[in-house]
């Protein structure tokens, strides 16, 4: 698990299912940035997300307001959207070549 706050006051957990309060390496969660609550209510901007790949970011940083999580071959790109959906996910994968698919 990887802990992570933003200029928002997020603080972001890769790889931590707050609902099960254990670790879960499908799943991100955001506390809210205002009360520090996890649990996701309609009053506050808490909340998670389990993607269908494993999260095990190297390193996090924020770049124009974006929060990047970077793992070889991958980048999950959190994007803030604001209520009801909070965050919006991209996925940055490496293209394979041809040229290293082919065997020499």
């Amino acid at each position: 698990m990887k802990l992570f706050k933003d200029s928002r006051g997020f603080t972001i957990a890769f790889g931590f299912d707050v609902w099960q309060r254990r670790e879960n390496a499908n799943v991100i969660s955001w506390n809210d940035p205002k009360t520090g609550a996890w649990e996701p209510l309609s009053t506050n901007q808490a909340g998670w997300n389990e993607l269908p790949y494993l999260v095990d970011p190297e390193f996090v940083f924020e770049s124009d307001g974006k929060v990047i999580a970077y793992q070889p071959g991958r980048c999950t790109v959190l994007t803030f959207t604001g209520s009801p959906f909070v965050w919006s996910f991209t996925t940055l994968m490496a293209e394979l070549s041809l040229h290293r698919l082919r065997a020499a």
